[in-house]
């Protein structure tokens, strides 16, 4: 403990001293100086040994006043990209950029990232030795061995790996090497100063290289959600949550991490209590309990998150956007024609299966998706996006005005086309569930218009399987692709734009 004196005191003390404030003496903040390495992988290496030496020191135990004995544990490393990649030994960038060692080409594939095991430290150590490259590794100045590889080096790796590399070429060696190796070009940070080291020597049974930054990624979505719930509630709920906000944010700039864990879990806990009541509806619960769920998962150790966990997440995440994307596309002019009962997020739409067909095929299904989500232009659309300075009417005809159910069922000019090929649906409807069903349901232009541009929409009502669906598919494409093609001829002949 430091004792200081009065002004006055210091004064009679030292009166050969040159007078000063003690008091601003006292106040004045130490100023502490850290050492700090550039960003290169090689200057951060530097830092290694130090932070080993560190590590070692975990197996002494702090010891309380009462005799309890307090053993530290190095458990989760957490930062940027970069940071992360060095940490564990990644590559950065590539197909491999991920330290989940999950190829990019599979990231929005759930399926491929449910079945993979997270990796420790000492796997991916076990794995970087797993040939005979890694003994040219060098603090000093070879940190990444299986960088700038000839094709003899990279021959004689895969070799003692036993893989068969009969009659590759250099770059599908390379391929093959950083597959083998899942993006791994270096030991672990940690593993550098001493590759006699493992996990258990170091202290680092319990160390885990966090996949996301919890910390970092999720503080603001809560933060988010605090804000903005209360502005979509009703109004006799509304003030209730303001004061939440008020009591939890209230007039801070950021919110730290630790306390937004806090937060989310009263946030999910008040709503409950809400929902119970009836004060809010299902959907705003699942929000609230779907962020504890996922800010559980996050901080939770690898051996602790399960596939329940996981699946039951993406569940939840995959129906809160699928009914907004609903919701929203319901408001939407443009989709009036599309089946929204059909949209779903990761399906492939109808109009888009075609595997294994030829390449004009694929421009048929541009037109034809264009004309369904509203995005082909016609001369009604002109006319709107030029605050009317253009004519609505057909240029074709000059009957009535242009749009989407007057190019397809209307306009006298196309009606070669649309007689040849629309013949051909109402037959194979016809063919299919009888005369009685297409009177009922297809009895007006705007609802052969929607069946024409997405036979989903009476799928139930014309019973409509799966034969029938690529039937139905085929033929409307043909017909919508040929009325294009006739209109631009015939606008590109009078020279209309």
């Amino acid at each position: 403990m430091k004792i200081f004196i009065l002004q006055i005191s210091y004064t009679e003390k030292y009166p050969d001293q040159k007078a000063i404030d003690v008091q601003s003496i006292v106040e004045k903040p130490k100023l502490n100086i850290f050492g700090q390495s550039k960003g290169s992988d090689f200057d951060q290496m530097s830092y290694s040994t130090t932070r080993v030496e560190d590590l070692k020191d975990l197996s002494t135990p702090s010891i309380a006043p009462d005799g309890l004995k307090v053993y530290d544990t190095d458990r989760i490393f957490t930062g940027d990209n970069p940071a992360r990649q060095f940490e564990c030994g990644q590559q950065r960038g590539g197909n491999y950029r991920c330290i989940c060692v999950l190829a990019a080409v599979n990231h929005s594939k759930f399926e491929a990232a449910f079945i993979l095991k997270t990796q420790s430290l000492q796997q991916r150590f076990d794995l970087f030795k797993a040939g005979t490259l890694w003994k040219t590794f060098n603090m000093q100045n070879n940190i990444n061995p299986f960088v700038n590889l000839t094709k003899e080096t990279l021959t004689d790796e895969l070799d003692y790996k036993n893989l068969d590399i009969y009659n590759l070429k250099k770059p599908e060696l390379k391929t093959l090497l950083t597959e083998k190796l899942h993006g791994i070009q270096k030991p672990p940070a940690l593993f550098c100063p001493n590759f006699d080291n493992t996990c258990t020597t170091e202290n680092l049974e319990q160390y885990e290289i966090s996949n996301c930054e919890p910390l970092h990624d999720i503080v603001n979505v809560v933060q988010n959600l605090i804000t903005e719930l209360p502005y979509h509630l009703d109004d006799n709920i509304k003030n209730e949550y303001l004061r939440f906000f008020e009591v939890t944010m209230g007039d801070k700039n950021e919110l730290k991490a630790s306390n937004a864990r806090l937060y989310a879990i009263k946030l999910a806990h008040f709503t409950n209590m809400n929902y119970e009541n009836g004060l809010v509806n299902a959907d705003i619960l699942t929000i609230c309990n779907s962020l504890v769920e996922i800010i559980t998962i996050c901080y939770s150790r690898s051996n602790e998150r399960t596939q329940k966990q996981l699946s039951s997440g993406n569940r939840q995440i995959h129906k809160f956007w699928n009914d907004k994307l609903k919701s929203d596309a319901v408001n939407k002019t443009s989709l009036k024609y599309v089946c929204i009962d059909n949209l779903e997020i990761g399906k492939t739409a109808h109009v888009w299966k075609l595997k294994n067909q030829p390449r004009i095929e694929i421009r048929k299904s541009i037109v034809k998706s264009r004309m369904m989500t509203g995005t082909y232009i016609l001369q009604s659309d002109k006319h709107k996006f030029t605050h009317f300075s253009t004519e609505a009417t057909c240029q074709l005809c000059h009957t009535e005005s242009e749009d989407i159910v007057h190019m397809i069922t209307t306009c006298p000019v196309l009606s070669t086309i649309r007689e040849k090929y629309f013949i051909d649906i109402k037959k194979v409807i016809l063919d299919s569930c009888g005369p009685a069903k297409w009177n009922t349901y297809c009895n007006n232009k705007m609802e052969i218009t929607r069946l024409i541009l997405d036979w989903s929409n009476f799928k139930e009502s014309l019973s409509i399987g799966m034969e029938l669906a690529e039937k139905l598919e085929q033929k409307a494409r043909n017909l919508l692709f040929q009325l294009h093609i006739k209109r631009i001829e015939i606008l590109d002949a009078r020279n209309i734009k």
